[in-house]
Parts: structure tokens; C-alpha cells; sequence
């Protein structure tokens, strides 16, 4: 009797322990947005001048394929160097760390087209934003030269906290690069994109440049979790009881 209360306590503790060593599966939360209704965002915009203005909306053929925001830039004549940007924040794409569990990752995704005035060697990348407790923080893929009417997808893996640097500047992109959000808590995260524009030099005539975003997408990756400690303690406590009983009869 006493050699198989040993064995079932071996075998019920080694499982315990299996359990605990293993971590639960937990689903990544994902963000994305293929359509772009303008009441899902919340629009910033910054500029150097009025000669230089945005106007934000959905164009619904001009996607790849479907729907897309349209960001358009009328620069006026004979106005000099001019920047523009429009912070987007989605109002549904709401994560909090502090509540919903830490986030380890995450992966970004866009798609943009260029068409209208470029000037020469422009180059231009959807910039993914990062909202929390007021402050906007960025993380900015490699620009690339753009052809107009072209789409062109960009991609980033695996960026944790520290890729997102705090934005100082939001009009002439001056970022703090020590300060960074927090994916473990602090407060809800709310994502999105910028569009940004800027031109050195006068132009002769009035000007438009037509930016285009589809395909925004976030998959939020959380930290693995190791299964419940409790699990053990009540295997042991269940073994305990188990082992009595066999010993009273």
C-alpha cells in the first residue's frame, strides 16, 4: 500500500510540475482597418503655414483593392519650404497592457500610394503612432523613393517598446529617442499612422499631392504567461488528502 501512494503521489506531482512548466496559449489581439470610415479616427494636423493645407477622407476605389484614406496637399505658389502632417489615431483600436496583459510585441503592416505632384527624389512611409497618457511616440520603417501609382507595403516585425520613440516635434518629426511608451502598463494604447509631407524651395504653381493608406494592420503579441502556480498547490494539497485516506484504510 505504501509503495502505491509513493507512485500515485510521484505521478500526480510530476504532473503538476509538467503543468506549471507549460505556459497557456493566449490569442493575439489584432487591429485592422481595410476600409477606412472616417468616424473611426481621430485627425491631428500640424502645419507650417496656410499655404499649405489637408483634407482627410475616405475614397472608396482608390485602395488596394476597395476603400482607402485619401490625404490630400494643395501647396500654393511661390509660398517657400513647407511641411504638413495629419496624425491618425483609430478610436476602436484601444489596448491596455495594465488590464489586458503585457504586450511583448508587436508586428505593423500598411500599404500607401503616392500620386499627384512628387517632387523629385521624395521619399515617403507610413509611419506607425502610438498614443498613451497624452503623448504621441512613432516608429518610423525606412523610407523608400516613391513611383507614383504605386503601392507599396510596409512591414515591421517584432518591435517592442523601445523602437517607439517619443515625438517632441509632431510637424518637423523631432522625437526623443530615450523615452519610450510602456507595454506592461501606465495606461491604454491607443494606434495608428501618420501622413507627413514637406517641400524645400518655392514652387511656381499650386500644387497637389494625393497620399493613399490601406491595409493598416497591428498584431499585438502578449507576454506568455506560466500556467497558474495554484494548480500545483492544489495538486499537492489533493496528493495530501489522497495519501490519508490510503493510510486509514
Amino acid at each position: 500500500m505504501k509503495h502505491l501512494i509513493r507512485f500515485q503521489m510521484l505521478t500526480a506531482t510530476s504532473l503538476s510540475l509538467s503543468i506549471l512548466g507549460s505556459a497557456p496559449v493566449i490569442a493575439d489581439t489584432v487591429f485592422s482597418d481595410t476600409t477606412f470610415n472616417s468616424a473611426d479616427y481621430s485627425l491631428t494636423p500640424y502645419t507650417s503655414s496656410a499655404s499649405i493645407t489637408m483634407a482627410s477622407s475616405q475614397n472608396l476605389l482608390t485602395g488596394n483593392p476597395g476603400p482607402s484614406n485619401e490625404v490630400t496637399f494643395t501647396i500654393q505658389a511661390n509660398s517657400g519650404s513647407q511641411t504638413a502632417a495629419m496624425y491618425f489615431l483609430n478610436n476602436n483600436w484601444v489596448y491596455d497592457p495594465g488590464v489586458q496583459g503585457a504586450i511583448q510585441s508587436l508586428s505593423y503592416s500598411a500599404d500607401r500610394m503616392i500620386n499627384g505632384f512628387i517632387p523629385s527624389g521624395f521619399q515617403h512611409n507610413v509611419v506607425s503612432i502610438i498614443e498613451q497618457g497624452g503623448s504621441m511616440y512613432e516608429y518610423s520603417p525606412t523610407p523608400v523613393t516613391i513611383t507614383s501609382g504605386v503601392w507599396f507595403t510596409d512591414t515591421a516585425n517584432l518591435l517592442t517598446a523601445t523602437n517607439y520613440d517619443l515625438i517632441t516635434d509632431p510637424l518637423h518629426d523631432v522625437v526623443n529617442a530615450a523615452v519610450h511608451p510602456n507595454f506592461s502598463g501606465g495606461g491604454a494604447l491607443m494606434f495608428g499612422y501618420r501622413a507627413r509631407f514637406n517641400i524645400n524651395g518655392s514652387l511656381a504653381s499650386t500644387s497637389v499631392t494625393n497620399f493613399f493608406t490601406d491595409n493598416v494592420n497591428y498584431d499585438l503579441a502578449p507576454v506568455p504567461l506560466p500556467a497558474a502556480a495554484w494548480l500545483l498547490v492544489s495538486g499537492v494539497g489533493a496528493l495530501g488528502a489522497l495519501a490519508r485516506k490510503k493510510h486509514t484504510v
